[in-house]
C-alpha cells in the first residue's frame, strides 16, 4: 500500500460499516413478510395450534385444573376452521402489516373475514361438537369423593372430573343442542386491521420509525462500505496482491462473527429449549421445541446467504493475495522522470 496508515484507517472504516451493513441486512431479512410466511408455512400453523391445545389440556388435566368446556370449544373451533382459509387470511394480514410498517403503504386496508368461519361453525357444530365433548370428557380423571363433576366458578360452569352423576351421553347431548347464538353474536363478521392500527397508533408509529431507521442505516452503510472498498483499491493500485489481502481480511473479520453465530445457532436454540423446559410443563415444552426447531431452520436459511457469500469472497481474495505475483514498481533510470 502506498500509505499504510491511511490504508489502515480506510480498512477500519470499511470493517465498521460493513459490519453495520450485514446487521441491517439481517434485520431487513427477518422483518420481511416472506420470512414470516415461510416460517408459518413450515410450522403448519393449524397443526401446531391443535398440538398446543392438546399439550395445554393434558398439563391442566394432570394438575386438576382443566375446564372441559374451554378445551372442547377450542378444539371444535380449530376443527371447523378451513386450513386454506386460515393460511390465506394470515398471509394477507402479515403482508399488509409489514407493508405498512416498512412504509410501502400509508394505511392498512386489509380486513379479516370471519363470516365464513362463523357459518362453518354453525353448520358443523351438531356434527363435530358432540364427538369432541364426549372424547374430552372421557379423558377427565374420576371425581374424588365429595367432588361435584360440575362447579360454578364466577359465572362459568367448569367440568374437570368424571362422575356417575354426569354421563358422557348427557355431555354429548348437551353439546349437540347448545345454543351458539350468544357466542356468534360476540364475534364480528369482519375485523379491520386498520381499526387495530388506529387503536394503537403510537405503537405503530414507533414501529414505522424503527423500520425507517433500519432502512436508512442499511443504504448508508452499504454506500460507505463501497466507497471505503474503492478507497482501499485506489490506495493499493496497481498492487492487486496487496489490494486482495487488505479487502479480503476486512470482509472476513466483518462477516465471520455473523457466520459463526448462524452456524452455532442450533446450539443456542438448544439452550433456549432447556431454559423453557425448566419453566414450562413437559407436554407444552415438546410442542414448543418442534416449533422452535422449524423456526430456527427458517431463520438460518434466510440469514446465512449473505454472510456465507461474503465469507467465500473474502477467502478467495485472501488466497489471491498469496497466489498473485508480487508487485514490482517500475524504477526509472537515473536522469529520467
Amino acid at each position: 500500500m502506498k500509505n499504510s496508515c491511511l490504508a489502515s484507517l480506510v480498512a477500519f472504516i470499511l470493517m465498521i460499516f460493513l459490519t453495520i451493513f450485514i446487521l441491517a441486512s439481517q434485520i431487513k431479512n427477518l422483518t420481511a413478510p416472506q420470512f414470516w410466511l415461510k416460517a408459518l408455512d413450515k410450522n403448519e400453523l393449524l397443526t401446531q395450534l391443535s398440538s398446543s391445545v392438546d399439550a395445554l389440556a393434558l398439563s391442566q388435566r394432570e394438575s386438576g385444573q382443566e375446564n372441559l368446556n374451554a378445551t372442547a370449544l377450542t378444539k371444535v373451533i380449530l376443527k371447523t376452521i378451513t386450513p386454506a382459509l386460515l393460511s390465506d387470511q394470515t398471509d394477507k394480514a402479515l403482508v399488509a402489516f409489514f407493508d405498512y410498517a416498512r412504509g410501502k403503504t400509508t394505511t392498512i386496508d386489509e380486513t379479516i373475514d370471519l363470516s365464513i368461519w362463523k357459518e362453518n361453525l354453525k353448520t358443523q357444530w351438531p356434527i363435530v361438537a358432540p364427538t369432541v365433548f364426549r372424547a374430552e370428557y372421557d379423558k377427565l380423571p374420576a371425581c374424588k369423593d365429595g367432588d361435584k363433576p360440575d362447579k360454578i366458578i364466577g359465572e362459568e360452569v367448569v367440568i374437570n372430573c368424571k362422575s356417575p352423576d354426569l354421563s358422557a351421553e348427557s355431555i354429548e347431548e348437551s353439546a349437540k343442542n347448545a345454543d351458539l347464538g350468544p357466542l356468534l353474536t360476540l364475534i364480528p363478521d369482519q375485523y379491520s386491521l386498520g381499526d387495530l392500527v388506529k387503536q394503537n397508533q403510537p405503537v405503530f408509529d414507533r414501529i414505522r420509525l424503527a423500520f425507517n431507521v433500519v432502512n436508512i442505516v442499511f443504504w448508508l452503510s452499504l454506500i460507505i462500505s463501497l466507497l471505503s472498498a474503492a478507497g482501499l483499491i485506489a490506495l493499493g493500485w496497481p498492487n492487486w496482491r496487496a489490494i486482495s489481502g487488505w479487502v479480503g481480511w476486512v470482509i472476513l473479520i466483518a462477516a465471520a462473527p455473523f457466520l459463526i453465530l448462524e452456524l452455532f445457532n442450533q446450539k443456542m436454540m438448544q439452550v433456549v429449549e432447556t431454559l423453557l423446559s425448566s419453566r414450562l410443563d413437559q407436554n407444552i415444552t415438546q410442542v414448543v421445541s418442534v416449533t422452535l426447531e422449524n423456526f430456527n431452520q427458517t431463520l438460518v436459511q434466510s440469514t446465512i446467504g449473505l454472510t456465507a457469500t461474503l465469507a467465500c469472497i473474502s477467502i478467495v481474495l485472501i488466497i489471491l493475495s498469496f497466489v498473485l505475483p508480487k508487485y514490482e514498481p517500475k524504477v526509472s533510470p537515473p536522469g529520467f522522470k
